[in-house]
């Protein structure tokens, strides 16, 4: 039990949906912006 906070294909399973896909949201909130960061900085 005691792994890093990971997107595991079990997880679903045993887990709740809505839950897995709050952490992925928010997981991958922050690229959001780096993505935008960069694209920003270099289309200037």
């Amino acid at each position: 039990m005691a792994r890093p906070h990971a997107l595991m294909p079990g997880d679903a399973s045993r887990g709740l949906p809505f839950r897995e896909a709050l952490s992925v949201m928010l997981g991958a909130f922050p690229l959001y912006f780096v993505v935008i960061y960069i694209v920003r900085a270099t289309g200037n």
